[in-house]
């Protein structure tokens, strides 16, 4: 007799109490932000001595966007930069009135800490989310540029490996080239919808996306706590990561040893 069990769901829950976001720039399957050159493109074109296919072929693309999540930008936002020494701008369209927030919508590291990449410092600045995702289950996730949908050299998101069962962070962190001569100013525009970064499971259990709109109160309690920063704590981002880590684990094995049977039924 064979027995088939349909293979659970991961499910990936995202949070934001940015309406906004909510509505029409939430976190999805990349395949909803196929970039337009792509949709554009035939599968193949004729050239004198037949048929000449295009990266529609390509099965490395198809299976990136049908296997990722891409988190989409959730604002309208300049960021002007010049030479090294200058730092760089940012600034809302003159129609919109800033409004204070949980966070500055943009941030940056100081360059000590990534000092000599690349032999020299580049700059860095970094978008403060609107998100918080979560994970029951533990996986991890590659994290990393959305390269064919990003037509600007002149900044890049920074790849990395990421889970959200023990964290709920989705801060994105980017880096840029400043300018080698004076007066030459370098414009990056950021608009709704335009893919910031995707995550590709490090899995091969399928991934369900649930957005949540909650209130800012909400979001606040339970999760404002884990975007503290370090300074703010005077624990490093790692530790704090182990720290919540172990506690939750600790929790978890509590909740289970309680649903045991009291007379050691059961037990090993």
């Amino acid at each position: 007799m064979f027995f088939w069990f349909k293979k659970k769901k991961i499910v990936l829950d995202c949070f934001t109490h940015d309406f906004f976001a909510y509505e029409y720039c939430k976190p999805n399957n990349s395949i909803r932000y196929l970039p337009q050159w792509y949709v554009d493109l035939p599968g193949s074109f004729n050239k004198e001595t037949g048929d000449v296919t295009t990266i529609k072929h390509c099965i490395g693309f198809s299976e990136l966007y049908r296997k990722s999540i891409t988190i989409p930008f959730w604002d309208t936002i300049k960021i002007t930069f010049g030479m090294r020494g200058e730092g760089f701008k940012w600034s809302y369209p003159q129609d919109i009135q800033v409004s204070d927030d949980l966070n500055r919508l943009v941030t940056e590291h100081p360059t000590i800490q990534y000092n000599n990449f690349r032999g020299n410092s580049p700059g860095h600045f970094k978008l403060s989310s609107p998100w918080a995702f979560k994970t029951s289950k533990f996986v991890q996730f590659t994290w990393h540029e959305p390269v064919w949908n990003n037509n600007s050299y002149a900044y890049y998101a920074l790849p990395a490996v990421i889970d959200f069962k023990y964290q709920h962070n989705t801060e994105i962190n980017f880096m840029f080239k400043y300018n080698d001569q004076p007066g030459v100013y370098t414009d990056i525009i950021f608009k709704p919808r335009d893919p910031l970064v995707m995550l590709t499971p490090l899995s091969d259990e399928k991934i369900e996306i649930k957005t949540h709109l909650i209130t800012f109160k909400e979001y606040i309690s339970n999760y404002n706590s884990l975007r503290q920063s370090p300074q703010a704590t005077n624990k490093s981002p790692r530790h704090l990561y182990k720290m919540k880590k172990k506690l939750k684990e600790d929790l978890f094995n509590e909740q289970k040893n309680e649903k045991k049977c009291p007379f050691g039924f059961g037990k090993k």
